[in-house]
């Protein structure tokens, strides 16, 4: 989304308005273009990660040490943004 977001703000001062004031519309059209991508690559995203459990659906059950990943993943990513809390100093 960022590199789309630059490319279009690129394009868009190469151009189209240069060192000129830019009108607000052109923020809304790459605001939009962001959400666009966005929801593209998410979509992508979801599709593919479709796909790939539907293959494994057919090996059966579930792995324990595929649960114990995820949640190890889970917690560990709350305890980092709670770490970097701390080192901020908004918690404590």
């Amino acid at each position: 989304m960022v590199l789309t977001v630059g490319a279009g703000a690129g394009i868009l001062w190469l151009f189209v308005y240069g060192d000129n004031g830019w009108p607000d519309e052109a923020e809304h059209v790459l605001l939009g273009l962001a959400a666009a991508v966005g929801l593209l690559i998410l979509l992508v995203c979801l599709f593919i990660a479709y796909r790939a459990g539907k293959s494994l659906e057919s090996r059966g059950g579930l792995r324990k040490s595929h649960a114990l990943l995820a949640l190890g993943l889970s917690v560990g990513l709350l305890l980092l943004v709670l770490l970097h809390q701390c080192q901020v100093g908004n918690v404590g």
